[in-house]
This record gives C-alpha cells, structure tokens and sequence, in this order.
C-alpha cells in the first residue's frame, strides 16, 4: 500500500511514497519539487512558472511556456514540453497530457504509478467552443483532482449555441443604431473565443494591447482570426466614429462607469458594455457583479465547465476517490457523494477566499 497524500503548499501538492509533485505553482519564490506540472498559462495556475523551473523540472505545453515567456519577459530554464496525448517516463512514473478544453494550450495530466493512476484536471471546459475542443475524459483513474469553480447547484451554463447568440443579438441591436459596444472577459481565452465569435458579424473589431498580444500567439499557434486591430491604431478611431465592437479585459471595466471608460479607451461616445463570465449564471450573483463592473448586460460565456459537467465527467471517469479543488470545494465534494455514490473529499487550503470575495477579484 503506497502512502498518499494530497495538500496545498505553493500550490497543489500530491505525495506519493517519496515522491513530491506540485501542480500549478502560485508562488513567485523558487520551489523545490520532485516534478511541477503546470496545467494552462492563467496567473492563478502558472505564477510559479519561472522560479519553479530554477530548481525542479517543469512540464507544461509548448503553448504555456511560450505565453509565459513573451509576458514575463524571462525564459524558462529547466522545462520539458509535453503535447495532447505524449507520454513522458520519469522512472518511477510517467506522465501523460490530455486536452483540458479551458484555454489555448491548457492540459490535464495523468499521472501513472504500476498500481496508481492519479488525475489532476486544472481547469477544464467539457463542451466545444470555437476555438478550444472539449476536454478529454481520462480512463482507469484511480484518485481525481478535480476543479471546482462552478460546484454548486447556481451554475448551469444554457447551451453554448444560445450564448453566442445572445451576444451576437445584443451586439448588433446597438451597434446598428451606431453605438460603440464594449465586452469584458479575460484576456487569455475568453479574448480570443469573442474575437471568433465577432467574425460572424464584424469584418473589423477593436482590441486592447493585452487582448491584441494573447490573440498574436493564438494566431501563431493554433489559427487565423484576422479580424481585429489595435484599439490604439488610427483605423480604430475612424471606424468608431460609426460604431463597433472592443473587446478588453473585464478588469478594466470594473468601478468605471460608462463616461470614464469612454474616455479611457478615447472614444466620444458613452458605451455599452457588457461582461462574459460564468457567474452570470447564478441569480444572487447577477446583480453583484452587474453593479461591481457597471455593465448594461451579463453573458453566462465561461471557459470552465459548469456543475451538470463536472458530475457528468466523474461518473465518466468513475475514479475510487475524488478530491475536489479551487473554488466550491465542499459543495461539489457533497454532491459527488450524494449523487455518485463516489467517496470525495476538498484539499483543505486555509487560503480559499468566498464567493463574494472572489468577485472582487474576477
């Protein structure tokens, strides 16, 4: 019988034996670790990126270590690059990626012992988008690290067909009375799945500097999207003055309301502006973050799956045990055993913040 324990130190940590993995390190100090895995390029998931790879090998995607190194400036040292499906040997264990479907080069990762298959999912989105294919569903899984963002009853997402309508309507009832549209989301992701979703009905939308730099390296790496200039070009002033479409990170709407950010962004004209996260999904939240971010409308658009998925995806999986992490924790290890029948248990980590407090940070 191996001895096993999951916990958080810098980061998630999984013991096995003698053996120390850390998953997606949130520290900028070095860290020592036998092995540290990291899951997608979001700052809550790879802070620890460049100081882990000064003492311990990393593993992530190409994609990852590429965004990383072009934000931070700075270059990794001690990495080794895994793609979908790759297998990698490590004597003891070895190490396979599969699609998590969240963001560009975002991966889970299975971890093989001879008589323990262990499953940490970071952050996963388990329907197809237009730029991300669903994440994969792992098999022979004995103990599953399981993300738990929208764990609680409050969050189902509709079909992402009806969500990309609705933003598509929205987006040209005002754009045709030649009003500038505003919409928020993060910049990595949520960024470049808008400027998809505006080729259907913008030949020309415009993007902030952060969105402009994840959106270089999606086209880079994965496919054309050729429909956006910079917010601070020329061309976007003149093709404001008759309306369009910006897309910005939603923290930069946030306590600003529609006058301000029209002169941030140096248009003459008040904007509409709207906000796509998946806690627009929740009813007491809707109103919370409508008012935090002073938005005329919410779309439910997540890059994360929502609770009916995360259900779904574990009774897929059917592993022995399940420990639930990020977000709600309790609630969705609740579920699973009530529901499933399936033992589960949250990583206990004394820093989760609540559900309103995390608002003041989407």
């Amino acid at each position: 019988m191996r001895s096993f324990k999951v916990y958080y130190c810098r980061g998630l940590r999984v013991k096995v034996d003698d053996i120390t993995i850390l998953l997606d390190p949130l520290t900028s100090s070095a860290v020592r670790a036998d092995l540290v895995l990291v899951t997608h390029a979001h700052s809550d998931h790879a802070k620890g990126y460049l100081r882990s790879s000064l003492r311990s090998l990393v593993i992530s995607s190409e994609i990852t270590k590429s965004i990383v190194e072009k934000v931070s400036r700075k270059r990794a040292l001690n990495v080794k690059i895994i793609s979908e499906g790759q297998r990698i040997s490590l004597g003891k264990f070895t190490v396979q990626a599969l699609n998590a479907g969240h963001i560009m080069g975002s991966l889970q990762y299975l971890i093989e012992f001879p008589d323990l298959t262990i499953c940490y999912t970071g952050d996963i989105n388990l329907v197809d988008s237009l730029t991300e294919r669903r994440g994969d569903i792992p098999s022979g899984v004995d103990v599953l690290i399981l993300e738990s963002t929208y764990g609680h009853e409050d969050f189902v997402f509709p079909p992402r067909s009806e969500i990309y309508s609705s933003i598509l309507s929205w987006i040209e009832k005002h754009t045709g009375k030649g009003e500038v549209v505003v919409l928020g989301g993060y910049a990595l992701g949520k960024g470049q799945e808008l400027t998809a979703l505006m080729k259907e009905i913008k030949d020309k939308i415009m993007v902030s500097n952060k969105v402009l730099l994840y959106n270089k390296i999606f086209e880079e790496k994965k496919f054309s999207l050729n429909n956006y200039i910079p917010l601070s070009s020329p061309e976007a002033k003149e093709i404001l003055k008759a309306g369009g479409v910006i897309i910005v990170p939603h923290i930069e709407l946030r306590k600003k309301t529609p006058y301000v950010l029209s002169r941030i962004l140096g248009i003459n004209k008040v904007p509409k502006v709207a906000v796509c996260t998946g806690w627009a999904a929740s009813s007491r939240m809707f109103f919370a973050i409508k008012k935090a971010y002073n938005v005329d409308a919410l779309f439910p658009l997540s890059s994360h799956a929502d609770v009916e998925q995360l259900l779904l995806y574990v009774d897929e999986v059917r592993p022995r045990i399940v420990y639930t992490a990020h977000g709600f924790a309790k609630k969705l290890a609740k579920l699973i055993r009530w529901k499933l029948g399936i033992k589960a248990r949250k990583v206990l980590d004394s820093r989760q913040m609540s559900l309103f407090k995390y608002v003041k940070h989407i």
